[in-house]
């Protein structure tokens, strides 16, 4: 797996949902922000973008998860509640990764990318941001890739 340096990546017009949820139970609100996209017409113009910003607990029944979930949008809307607008979501200077396969499997590519952060002497500034390249095709069987993206300190001390 080859380690991309100096990434951007930019979209326009993306809706935002974020919440600390138990791990077991973010299938329900993603369909909700799905759903909510639908119904104020608003089309899906991009891939569907994640990222987890904090994980606490140890049992798997009872971990929580801090997630976003982040999906380009046809055009700009009112933020209502949990569902916000952002008018312009840009990671620049980023590391990317390609992950080609098991979703469940994503904590070997970040242990990778954490591995060379470190041999490199880098600083990470945020989370993980996992890019679904085919998330459409993948309930008609296609192998899912992700590319995941990690925002670099720029400077150098």
């Amino acid at each position: 797996m080859e380690i991309n340096e100096g990434q951007t990546l930019t979209f326009d017009h993306v809706a935002s949902y974020r919440s600390k949820l138990r791990l077991v139970d973010t299938k329900e609100p993603f369909n909700r922000f799905i759903q909510h996209l639908k119904t104020n017409g608003l089309e899906k113009v991009g891939p569907l973008i994640t990222t987890t910003h904090e994980i606490v607990g140890n049992q798997p029944e009872d971990i929580m998860v801090d997630v976003e979930f982040l999906i380009p949008v046809s055009q700009a809307f009112e933020s209502e509640n949990e569902y916000v607008y952002k008018g312009d979501f840009r990671l620049v200077h980023a590391l990317k990764l390609s992950h080609i396969g098991n979703p469940a499997l994503l904590n070997q590519s970040y242990e990778l990318l954490e591995s060379y952060i470190i041999q490199n002497k880098l600083q990470k500034i945020t989370p993980f941001y996992n890019v679904s390249l085919n998330d459409a095709s993948v309930k008609h069987g296609e192998i899912p890739v992700t590319d995941i993206y990690a925002g670099i300190n720029p400077s150098s001390l």
